[in-house]
């Protein structure tokens, strides 16, 4: 598997009101996001990345995550990772595969 950075731009939910609202005030809008990171996990309806990743031969961290609902995706554009820190990622993203 080549590891691969991921550029995400996507929807999400928000909560557009904050105690007692006029409902003329209310706007049906989404919020737009981006995110960019490595993926460690896609299927059919979820892609999973995570922003930060760090480990040695007794296991791997890390921090960022963030599991998206891939009907949310609006545009996605993804980058292999340069060659000479694929032997890194390889590492852990083999030892998540023999789980």
């Amino acid at each position: 598997m080549q590891p691969i950075i991921t550029f995400l731009n996507w929807e999400d939910a928000v909560t557009p009101t904050h105690g007692w609202t006029d409902i003329k005030e209310l706007k049906p809008e989404l919020a737009d996001c981006v995110s960019l990171g490595l993926i460690v996990e896609e299927n059919d309806k979820t892609i999973t990345i995570v922003s930060h990743i760090s480990g040695d031969k007794e296991g791997t961290d890390i921090d960022g995550s963030l599991v998206l609902d891939k009907s949310w995706i609006k545009f996605r554009l993804d980058i292999p990772v340069p060659e000479h820190q694929t032997n890194k990622l390889k590492e852990w993203l083999l030892k998540k595969v023999e789980e």
